[in-house]
């Protein structure tokens, strides 16, 4: 499963630093296969195991940039059109039982 990770040019956070803890806590189940810079901010394109439950990602994913202060970081995963922004991602993460992590 693909999915976007935009951080607006105000995050104060090194894009390194976010790869480092997303690669920590989920290595075993993404790759990072590319990232950007531009006008508008940065970009990370993250590619997860095939087997990995959508939700389950995006809501990971929200926790890991929620804990390192990045709260205006937006997430598309694969097949959808709509941006999440990760503070959303993050709360659906209080719904999923724990032992599927």
């Amino acid at each position: 499963m693909f999915m976007e990770i935009h951080f607006p040019t105000t995050c104060l956070i090194d894009r390194d630093d976010i790869e480092d803890a997303l690669v920590e806590v989920l290595g075993d189940h993404l790759e990072i296969t590319g990232a950007g810079v531009g006008a508008f901010g940065t970009n990370l394109d993250v590619e997860f195991d095939s087997g990995i439950d959508q939700r389950m990602a995006v809501a990971e994913v929200g926790l890991i940039l929620v804990g390192l202060g990045v709260s205006d970081a937006r997430i598309r995963a694969e097949g959808e059109t709509d941006w999440i922004e990760v503070e959303v991602a993050a709360a659906g993460s209080e719904c999923d039982d724990p032992s599927q992590r």
